[in-house]
C-alpha cells in the first residue's frame, strides 16, 4: 500500500477547512484539492465517500459495506465529493460520472465482513470469472493508491519510486489480469489525460487545473510509463506459460514419434545412437561430418526433448548451440566420453562463430549423445 501521504507544517496551510468561495480565484477547485491532498489521509478520503452515499440516499446495506471496507479509496474523488456537499453543487455535474464509477468499484469488491445477526449459510462458490473481476478491482484500486501518492508527489515536485514493473512481478499478476490493467490506462485514464493537456475540453481543463503544464506532462509520461510496463510483463507471463505449458503428444510412442526421422546411421567409425533415445532426453549432441557442424540441443521444460517428422521439439533456443568444429578428431572424443556438463563446455568453447539453428535433423547428421 502507498504511505500516507506527509502532511505540511501549519504555517504554509491553513488548518481551518475551505468552502468553495473561500478563495477569490478562478483556480479555486485546484486550491482546495491542493488544501485536502496536504491536510486529509485515506481515512478521512473514506468518510467523505460515505457522507456523499448518505446524502444520496443510498441504501443502508451499501454505506455499510463502503464503511467497512478495507479497499482505498480514489482520494481525488473523496476531495470532490467533500467540496460539493460543502456547497458546490454547481460542479456536480462536471464530475458526477467520476464518482459513480468510483462508487461502483468500491461496492463491487467483495469483503469478508462478517454480520454477527445472520445466520451462517452455505453458498455457492464464485466462478472463475467472478474471482478474477474482484482481484482486477482489488488490483486497480491498489494501483490506483499508489498513482494519487505520486500525482501529489509530482504536485510538490518531489521524486517518486514506485515502479509498476517490480509492483506486477512480486503481485505474480497474470497475462490476463496484466493486459486488463493495461486496457485501464490506455483506454480510460490516458485519454483523458491527453484531452486535458490539448485544452479542448473546458471541464477537463478545469478538473486538471490544479496541475502545471509541466506537471500534467509528466503525469502523462507516468502513466505511459505504466502501459509499457503492463505490456512487458504480459509477455514474460506469457513466455512463462509457454515454457510451462506440457507439450502435446507426449505419451506417444517414442517408435512412431522417430519412424519418419531421417540420420546419418554411420560415417567410418563414427554411428548414431537409437533415434529413440532422444525423446524425453535433457540434451542432444548432433555431428554433421560433411561441414564439420556439432549441435548441442537443450531442453527448454521437464517433459524432454520430442520429435516431429524431423523437427526436433521443445528446445531452449538461448542455450542450444551450434558450431563448426576446426579439429574435429580431439572434440569427437571428448563428447563420446566426457559427462553432459563437460560436453557442454567443450562445445562453448570453440571459438568459431555461433550459427542459427533450425531444430531439423537430416540425413547428413549423426546422433552421437543424448543426456
Amino acid at each position: 500500500m502507498a504511505k500516507r501521504i506527509q502532511r505540511k507544517s501549519m504555517s504554509s496551510v491553513s488548518e481551518v477547512e475551505p468552502i468553495w468561495g473561500h478563495y477569490n480565484s478562478d483556480n479555486q477547485l485546484a486550491l482546495l484539492l491542493n488544501w485536502y491532498s496536504y491536510n486529509k489521509t485515506q481515512d478521512d478520503a473514506k468518510k467523505y465517500i460515505v457522507s456523499y452515499l448518505k446524502s444520496k440516499k443510498y441504501s443502508k446495506g451499501d454505506i455499510q459495506k463502503l464503511s467497512s471496507t478495507k479497499e482505498r479509496v480514489n482520494t481525488s474523488i473523496a476531495w470532490i465529493c467533500r467540496i460539493i456537499l460543502n456547497g458546490a453543487d454547481n460542479i456536480s455535474s462536471l464530475y458526477g460520472d467520476r464518482i459513480d464509477s468510483e462508487i461502483d468499484r468500491l461496492l463491487s469488491i467483495k469483503n469478508n465482513v462478517v454480520d454477527t445477526e445472520v445466520v451462517k449459510v452455505v453458498k455457492n462458490r464464485p466462478s472463475v470469472q467472478e474471482n478474477m473481476h474482484n482481484q482486477l478491482c482489488e488490483y486497480i484500486g491498489e494501483i490506483n493508491s499508489h498513482v494519487d501518492d505520486i500525482l501529489s508527489k509530482i504536485i510538490k515536485n518531489k521524486d517518486f519510486k514506485f515502479s509498476l514493473k517490480q509492483w506486477l512481478t512480486s503481485n505474480s499478476v497474470s497475462a490476463i489480469q496484466t493486459k486488463k490493467i493495461k486496457e485501464y490506462f490506455s483506454d480510460s485514464v490516458l485519454p483523458e489525460l491527453h484531452e486535458a493537456a490539448s485544452n479542448k475540453c473546458e471541464q477537463l481543463k478545469e478538473g486538471y487545473s490544479f496541475l502545471t503544464k509541466r506537471q500534467l506532462k509528466k503525469y502523462i509520461a507516468t502513466i505511459e510509463s505504466f502501459i509499457e510496463d503492463c505490456q512487458e510483463n504480459e509477455s514474460i507471463r506469457k513466455r512463462i506459460a509457454k515454457i510451462n505449458r506440457k507439450p502435446r503428444n507426449i505419451t506417444k510412442n517414442p517408435l512412431k514419434q522417430v519412424s519418419k526421422l531421417k540420420y546419418l546411421k554411420e560415417h567410418e567409425d563414427l554411428k548414431s545412437i537409437a533415434p529413440t533415445r532422444i525423446i524425453g532426453a535433457n540434451a542432444l549432441v548432433l555431428y554433421n561430418p560433411s561441414n564439420r557442424t556439432v549441435y548441442w540441443y537443450k531442453c527448454d521444460n521437464n517433459h524432454g526433448l520430442g520429435i516431429k517428422g524431423s523437427t526436433l521439439l521443445n528446445y531452449d533456443e538461448t542455450s542450444s548451440i551450434c558450431k563448426t568444429v576446426r579439429k574435429p578428431e580431439e572434440l569427437i572424443k571428448v563428447l563420446l566420453e566426457s559427462g553432459k556438463v563437460s560436453v557442454r563446455k567443450a562445445i562453448e568453447g570453440l571459438t568459431t562463430k555461433e550459427k542459427a539453428l533450425s531444430g531439423r535433423i537430416n540425413s547428413k547428421m549423426i546422433i552421437l549423445r543424448a543426456f
